[in-house]
């Protein structure tokens, strides 16, 4: 039993130090991808990078936050349990039931938002899928 428990470390060790590799390539070919064409820099100022850099390799780049394009009017000035509502509205109001295409467009809702609405109400049991992709009042 020992033995096998020291083959496994053994075999975790090499694991960790592959994958260690990988993620060094990775960072290096994402460095060379996004580093933009180099201009004049004067020396001085380029051995401070370098030397502020060693230390900066280890850690992971800050991702920068995502800035969200606005949708139609309709999903700025409605709260989320209006929206709800109003897909629950449409769904009952029509007897042969609804798909995501139609409340999109009668909602101003883009293809996420209708899909977690529906989903919600799904498992709420407000409504029910009658066919693929139709959604039916329960």
């Amino acid at each position: 039993m020992k033995r096998e428990l020291t083959s496994v470390i053994k075999n975790l060790n090499a694991l960790t130090q592959k994958i260690e590799k990988m993620i060094a390539k990775i960072e290096t070919a994402e460095k060379s991808q996004a580093q933009p064409k180099k201009t004049a820099v004067p020396k001085k100022a380029e051995k401070k990078t370098t030397e502020s850099s060693k230390g900066a390799a280890t850690k992971k780049a800050a991702k920068k936050p995502a800035v969200k394009k606005a949708s139609k009017k309709a999903t700025e000035t409605k709260a989320p349990g209006e929206m709800t509502d109003k897909v629950l509205s449409l769904i009952q109001s029509a007897p042969e039931g609804m798909d995501t295409a139609q409340i999109m467009d009668q909602t101003g809702l883009n293809k996420k938002q209708v899909w977690g609405i529906v989903s919600r109400a799904k498992k709420a049991g407000k409504i029910k899928a009658g066919k693929r992709g139709i959604y039916i009042a329960s």
